[in-house]
């Protein structure tokens, strides 16, 4: 009886977890990446046409920067610890690299004042991301 109370139990979990289980595969992070996107696009006050041009763009540095992740044999979340100093130095060149090409490629399609603005969403995400490693990195201490 107790066996197949929890067999009943543990398979209506499944069923009830893969039927409403949020998509954890590429698509998944396509859908985090076009809402990032669209509230970007909102905060900069874009046009239709700029989100257009805009979008290609955004995906091939992304796509840059995962293929020179890649090429120094890293993978998302994993960390540059295993890198030497050179390796570290030649990642972070490579992509401030990108980053340049990115600004310069936006600044075709977005105004002064949207191009400042979003490298100041940019420069505060950023702040956020060194803000939060150091707190856990506090903890940790």
């Amino acid at each position: 009886m107790r066996f197949t109370l929890l067999a009943s139990t543990l398979l209506l979990t499944f069923i009830w977890n893969s039927a409403f289980a949020l998509p954890l595969n590429g698509e998944g992070k396509r859908q985090k990446m076009e809402q990032k996107i669209e509230q970007t696009a909102e905060q900069l006050g874009l046009t239709d046409e700029q989100k257009d041009a805009i979008k290609p763009l955004l995906e091939d540095a992304k796509n840059k920067r995962k293929a020179t992740m890649a090429e120094f044999g890293l993978e998302r979340g994993k960390g540059r610890k295993n890198l030497s100093k050179e390796d570290r130095k030649a990642l972070k060149a490579k992509m401030k690299e990108i980053d340049e090409s990115l600004n310069a490629s936006l600044a075709n399609h977005l105004s002064s004042e949207q191009l400042a603005e979003y490298k100041a969403l940019k420069q505060q995400a950023r702040d956020q991301k060194h803000a939060f490693k150091r707190e856990k990195r506090e903890q940790h201490n």
